[in-house]
């Protein structure tokens, strides 16, 4: 088994833990909370440790997509 990677992003639903790069059972890459059980955050897309202009979200993610990059 390999160790997650940390992003050094803190979580923003638990603000305890920061979201680690996993992989799925499948091997494709998702990113949850360091403290899983106690947080189940996970996103499958990279995180970015920005605040959201609109919605002020703590974090936002990096969306690529084959259609337009």
């Amino acid at each position: 088994m390999e160790k997650p990677k940390d992003t050094g992003v803190q979580c923003p639903q638990c603000k305890k833990g920061n979201l680690v790069e996993r992989k799925s059972r499948y091997g494709k890459l998702f990113y949850s909370c360091s403290t899983y059980p106690d947080c189940n955050y996970a996103t499958w897309n990279p995180p970015v440790a920005e605040e959201c202009p609109n919605c002020h979200w703590p974090v936002l993610t990096i969306k690529t997509t084959k259609r337009r990059g």
